[in-house]
């Protein structure tokens, strides 16, 4: 089966169940929410450390290149009310600290799990694979993604 032409719209709550459903629960995150705004899908919540708990906010930037979709991590924000100058100031934790930290816990999750490819701060995802997991087999074609308030729009078309 082919998709030659499609567009798919997927909600917060879409994108909210599947977070759910990706993440371990053993992981720790708590409170995670889920957002799309025009720049990105916004991921926060709080991660829980030896030494406090740590409120955080993520934007991912997604684009599509060759079929792809590439996920970028394009913000981090830590501290909730404390600012992130002083979380750095005390050496606690920085929003570099937290990029790095992101990036190899979602590495560890994804390890021999050819659908997702960790590149440097970005989440390659093979559409096909994706839905291949999930039971469906099919050519996606995926040319585009974009990002509108509340919602995140996949688009694909003919090859060629």
């Amino acid at each position: 089966m082919e998709i030659l032409a499609l567009r798919l719209l997927l909600t917060e709550q879409d994108l909210q169940e599947l977070a759910d459903k990706q993440l371990p629960p053993d992981e720790g995150l708590r409170s995670l929410r889920v957002r799309v705004v025009a720049e990105g899908v916004v991921v926060s919540g709080v991660y829980p450390t030896s030494l406090m708990d740590v409120p955080f906010e993520t934007l991912w930037q997604p684009t599509v290149l060759d079929g792809k979709l590439r996920v970028r991590l394009a913000r981090v924000g830590t501290g909730g009310g404390m600012s992130d100058f002083a979380l750095d100031l005390f050496n606690l934790i920085s929003p570099g600290a937290v990029r790095g930290t992101v990036m190899n816990q979602i590495a560890d999750l994804v390890k021999g799990d050819d659908t997702y490819r960790i590149e440097g701060d970005t989440i390659v995802v093979g559409p096909e694979r994706f839905l291949e997991g999930q039971g469906i087999r099919v050519r996606v074609n995926l040319a585009g993604v974009r990002c509108l308030p509340g919602q995140l729009v996949l688009e694909s078309a003919a090859p060629g």
